[in-house]
């Protein structure tokens, strides 16, 4: 099990990225996340992106490394 603290204004996907890196992970899976946002990009389902600015709570995240 790892255990990483992102610092405020860090974006999430690269502070995950380089948490893989430094740990020098091949595959994994994230079970639990929390904290919030102030800028989300999301892809809906027709493969569009939508960019949302505010302040957003991350209250579940599943990810596949």
């Amino acid at each position: 099990m790892i255990v990483s603290r992102l610092i405020p204004g860090q974006d999430l996907k690269r502070g995950i990225e380089d948490t893989v890196k430094n740990e020098a992970l091949n595959s994994g899976i994230i079970i639990c996340i929390i904290g919030s946002l102030n800028k989300a990009v999301l892809r809906m389902s027709n493969l569009d992106k939508r960019v949302f600015h505010g302040n957003f709570e991350i209250v579940s995240l599943k990810a596949k490394i």
